[in-house]
């Protein structure tokens, strides 16, 4: 049925052009063999120069529909670094759990038989579907949206995690002398998923890592009216693209690593003022 409508339309388009062009042609000849010239050249005339300010107006037009489309696919590779720093961050402090709930239920202390509570619970990622809406690089889009399906089942895991964690402490704190023991097993549980979660954060870190070093590359050979109109919408990586990158993904964690160095340093030097004040 939408074949049938799609052929009859293009046939009925194909209708009303020739009879638009045999019309015009009919009233062209008509002018041509009449005995006044000048009412040829007036319509001629007309004729020519509505032709050419409907086409100049017409291109005007589809170059400033590609101007703003590339302006919005600028602006959402802009918008994706601050989303991507965003997950970095959230990563950063999911980490740091994982990390601090080993140290403080740590086997050791499992295995002596104390059963140490933790309160600490993970961050949820925020996930921008939108933003691809705007993208018009075709291997990007793909990135980010299978980026944005790891967020979304990371949350999920991340959200299991805490309501078993929750679920197991408001049982012990309710009664510890009878579920001391269960809780301590199920500690020792959380803490081998803990480990597994730790890997696939860490996984997601240098995924989000890449992208947004790839979209450091994206921004940085943009405009000259987005250059040249992404050389008429261009819709891949470049040929020199996937050899820069190995290089921007290694300037992109250096600048990571030092901003967690500065960050510990401020940490050490306040909790450095906070003992001294204390005493």
């Amino acid at each position: 049925m939408k074949r049938a409508a799609f052929i009859f339309g293009i046939l009925l388009f194909a209708a009303v052009i020739s009879a638009a062009i045999a019309t015009a042609t009919w009233i062209f000849w008509e002018a041509w063999r009449g005995a006044d010239r000048d009412v040829f050249k007036a319509l001629l005339g007309g004729f020519s120069g509505a032709f050419f300010a409907f086409t100049f107006v017409r291109m005007a037009d589809w170059l400033k529909r590609l101007a703003d489309r590339l302006e919005k696919d600028h602006s959402a590779v802009m918008r994706i670094q601050h989303y991507l720093n965003d997950c970095l961050g959230i990563t950063g402090d999911n980490i740091f759990v994982i990390d601090d709930f080993l140290a403080i239920v740590s086997e050791e202390r499992l295995n002596s038989g104390i059963a140490p509570v933790y309160m600490n619970r993970f961050k949820q990622y925020p996930i921008d579907r939108d933003v691809l809406i705007d993208l018009s690089n075709v291997e990007f889009v793909n990135e980010i949206y299978w980026f944005n399906g790891s967020l979304r089942k990371l949350n999920d895991d991340l959200a299991t995690a805490d309501r078993a964690m929750d679920e197991a402490t408001k049982t012990f704190i309710a009664n510890p002398e009878r579920f001391e023991e269960s809780y301590i097993e199920s500690m020792k549980r959380t803490r081998r998923r803990y480990a597994e979660v730790k890997g696939f954060l860490e996984q997601l870190s240098e995924s989000a890592i890449r992208n947004l070093a790839t979209s450091r590359l994206l921004i940085e050979h943009a405009p000259f009216s987005v250059t040249w109109v992404r050389l008429l919408t261009r819709r891949k990586y470049s040929k020199g693209f996937r050899a820069a990158l190995p290089a921007q993904i290694a300037a992109t964690k250096a600048e990571i690593e030092e901003l967690r160095v500065q960050s510990n340093r401020e940490i050490s030097e306040a909790l450095a003022r906070s003992a001294k004040s204390g005493k």
